[in-house]
């Protein structure tokens, strides 16, 4: 079958990239930066959704099925280092926890990722009482649907190229998954007039979010990358993120245990949120080109690295090579430990512009002493 037999021929026959340099290993150079120590140069990642069109091309594996098969996810996720990234990354989006979890899913297309059409629970906050709701325990999350696609990807990356290459777990966030399960609109009123019931849900996805992040783990998962887009200060105020999202995520990512590493990424303008961020324990935090780097690096200090936060629409996607140059340089100057994409790269991004940024991290001589 296709699946089980090409994909794998593929990722052994270039299992070693010639982007590769003479100094430390990829995952060495991506596991010291985000542990803020020393470095042969800084490293070029991607740890939001890292697959293009021009990667599908390449190896002969598309969405949707990537979506939906492991080793054909493992194959389209090990692309990237073709383009000079350090790193390895699944999966391609964040539906999956709310579609094991009842929701319906649109599956997308070769140009698109998959979306929540329909959400498992109907929740009209102060007109009706706060619905049951009634979660699959973690032990059956992770034993099927998409949760254990992703871990089976997770442990084939491992095997074959986590030697060289740090493999990065994406998962949804708490605030995030809930709402795909009751919606982002029904989310936000019922922080203001249903909160009790709103954090009996989070505590219930914190329990299941916490056991796939062991699990992944387990898997061989190097950093695991949490994805809380519901918690930007453009949905929720600065002063509830503790309440409706920090606390969580800091208990999610406990789970993994002491060998794991953990990242955190918001989009938008964190610059309110970003010390909040750090203080969920997050050893990383994954920023946009909204928020200003130099004032990101003040802000946190060395309490966490940042990775960041080259514009994934612009430039990376609509700009010019010689744009995401100069990004790539703003990032470095400011001192991001790691310089990735502030956020999923759109699936049209041109191979072109992705060289330009992993050739310029490599070359270029940055200002800042990190």
């Amino acid at each position: 079958m296709y699946s089980t037999i090409l994909p794998y021929l593929y990722l052994f026959v270039h299992a070693h990239p010639q982007v590769m340099g003479n100094g430390m290993s990829p995952r060495e150079r991506v596991l010291s930066a985000i542990s803020m120590h020393e470095t042969d140069r800084k490293p070029a990642a991607i740890f939001t959704q890292s697959a293009t069109v021009s990667q599908m091309e390449r190896c002969g594996v598309y969405w949707p099925e990537a979506n939906y098969d492991p080793s054909q996810m493992a194959v389209l996720a090990s692309q990237a280092r073709f383009l000079g990234f350090d790193s390895v990354r699944v999966p391609f989006c964040l539906t999956i926890e709310a579609e094991r979890l009842g929701s319906t899913v649109d599956k997308g297309s070769g140009g698109s990722t998959p979306v929540v059409r329909g959400q498992r629970y109907l929740f009209a906050p102060g007109t009706d009482e706060a619905p049951d709701m009634d979660l699959m325990g973690p032990d059956e999350f992770i034993s099927g649907g998409r949760p254990k696609t992703v871990i089976d990807a997770v442990a084939l990356l491992s095997r074959d190229l986590g030697s060289e290459y740090p493999v990065i777990a994406g998962m949804t966030g708490p605030m995030t998954i809930l709402a795909g399960l009751i919606s982002a609109e029904s989310l936000l009123i019922a922080i203001m007039m249903e909160e009790p019931a709103v954090e009996e849900y989070l505590k219930k996805i914190t329990v299941i979010s916490g056991e796939y992040v062991s699990a992944l783990s387990d898997a061989g998962a190097d950093v695991i990358q949490m994805s809380e887009g519901l918690a930007s200060p453009d949905m929720l105020m600065p002063g509830e993120f503790d309440r409706f999202s920090g606390r969580f995520v800091r208990d999610i990512f406990l789970a993994g245990g002491p060998d794991t590493y953990t990242s955190l990424h918001i989009c938008g303008d964190t610059t309110a949120v970003l010390r909040k961020m750090s203080s969920t324990g997050a050893n990383c935090l994954s920023i946009e080109e909204k928020v200003d780097p130099f004032e990101a690096r003040r802000l946190v200090g060395n309490n966490s690295a940042l990775v960041g936060n080259v514009g994934a629409v612009f430039p990376l996607m609509s700009g010019t090579a010689a744009e995401c140059s100069e990004a790539v340089k703003l990032s470095m100057d400011a001192g991001f430990d790691v310089i990735a994409p502030g956020c999923g790269l759109p699936a049209k991004t041109p191979d072109e512009n992705l060289r330009a940024m992993s050739d310029t991290v490599r070359t270029y001589r940055s200002r800042s002493s990190r």
